[in-house]
């Protein structure tokens, strides 16, 4: 089943036509109630013509019929941009995917393969001297009162301001004000996109604050589904979050979405059927994806709070769709717990700089602990919990 008649499938369910007739449909229909995204999805069907128009289709679509007008003419909108503005659209997800994409372009007046084209260009590395820095937060308590994890993407204009903000997590509620007095200082005045890696408080616990004290243009969080089959309370959590924003999306595997010339790509979703574990701790922590983030070409690896053994099923599954996992820095996961940062990892992605933004007794824990690990594949190692503040400038083009 291609993503179209997937999506006309689910569109049937949902106006109560036709009952699920797959695991696949039925996965699609919870997945859609559970992010309210049914008027979209009946909107691809209507633009497919498959409930027909004017008075059948507002009698089929019964009382989503408003939603899915309010859709379209969204959709209608999209109309008469520059390619170049169309390929930043599809970027951001605005046309779905694949073939729902090609529909969509097509009933706007777009060519695909021209849009395509100009989406892989806008996708190469930047070929100028665009200057960014990575900068790791240090607030982290060694009786562990206090901590988190929050890192900051900053791109700079040629004046020497912040051009672009990404922000990786919050940290937890007692550290939000030292999150926002640093970004002041660093010249953040906006945050252009806010990542929440996982539903675990010391990850998203300052974001109430951080929305209130800076401009949030969006706000991407991961994908609740799956979490919630075994921890819908921390799924529900994901989704009180996304209420203190204007604009937020929920965020998957696959998913591309650029910022200025930072460059995201989500490499990998962990899956509920795949972890024996489901508990409130370890599961949620695994239902980190696993993020990349490009400057130029240098890429940073961050995967919230993944451990073992969903960093085994990430290093397993790239290999099997031939996906390079290599990478220049990595932050490494699960408050640098060994069990989390083992040998696989480095391996697989061979970081040249890694970075621990916690403090934990494991850090320094000889022959078998992270640092050791990192070290081993020829990494730089750096804690917050040793040096503070860790500043990583960007400021040429690199090769893994």
């Amino acid at each position: 089943m291609d993503r179209l008649e997937l999506v006309i499938a689910v569109s049937d369910a949902l106006l109560g036509i036709k009952k699920p007739q797959t695991e696949e449909v039925r996965n699609e229909v919870k997945f859609c109630n559970g992010n309210n995204l049914a008027d979209r999805y009946l909107a691809v069907a209507c633009i497919a013509g498959h409930y027909g128009n004017n008075k059948d289709r507002k009698k089929a679509l019964g009382k989503y019929a408003d939603k899915v007008q309010a859709r379209i003419n969204a959709i209608y909108d999209m109309r008469g941009k520059t390619v170049t503005q169309v390929a930043k659209d599809v970027i951001n997800g605005n046309y779905d995917k694949e073939s729902v994409r090609t529909l969509l372009l097509k009933f706007c007046g777009y060519d695909a393969k021209a849009v395509q084209d100009k989406v892989n260009e806008l996708l190469k590395p930047a070929e100028s001297s665009t200057r960014f820095r990575i900068h790791v937060e240090h607030f982290c308590r060694k009786d562990e009162s206090a901590y988190g994890a929050c890192t900051a993407i900053l791109q700079y204009a040629a004046d020497g301001s912040v051009a672009k903000c990404v922000l990786i997590d919050t940290a937890m509620y007692k550290t939000a004000d030292v999150v926002i007095s640093d970004l002041k200082a660093q010249g953040v005045k906006q945050i252009d996109a806010l990542f929440i890696s996982h539903a675990h408080g010391d990850h998203y616990g300052g974001l109430g604050k951080v929305v209130k004290a800076f401009p949030v243009k969006w706000l991407y969080l991961p994908n609740p589904a799956e979490l919630d089959r075994y921890q819908k309370t921390y799924g529900n959590a994901l989704r009180r979050q996304a209420r203190k924003v204007t604009n937020f999306r929920w965020y998957d595997q696959g998913d591309r979405v650029v910022f200025g010339d930072i460059k995201y790509h989500c490499l990998y979703s962990p899956k509920a059927k795949d972890l024996k574990e489901h508990d409130s701790h370890h599961y949620v922590n695994n239902m980190s994806p696993v993020n990349y983030f490009q400057c130029g070409e240098f890429i940073w690896h961050t995967a919230g709070d993944m451990q073992n053994p969903a960093n085994n099923l990430f290093i397993s599954a790239m290999k099997k769709a031939g996906v390079d996992t290599k990478c220049h820095g990595l932050e490494l996961h699960w408050h640098t717990d060994g069990n989390a940062t083992n040998d696989n990892l480095m391996e697989a992605t061979r970081p040249r700089i890694c970075v621990s933004n916690y403090h934990h007794a494991g850090w320094h824990s000889g022959r078998k602990g992270p640092k050791k690990k990192a070290e081993a594949v020829g990494a730089k190692c750096y804690a917050t919990a040793d040096d503070g503040h860790i500043e990583i400038d960007i400021t040429e083009r690199k090769s893994l």
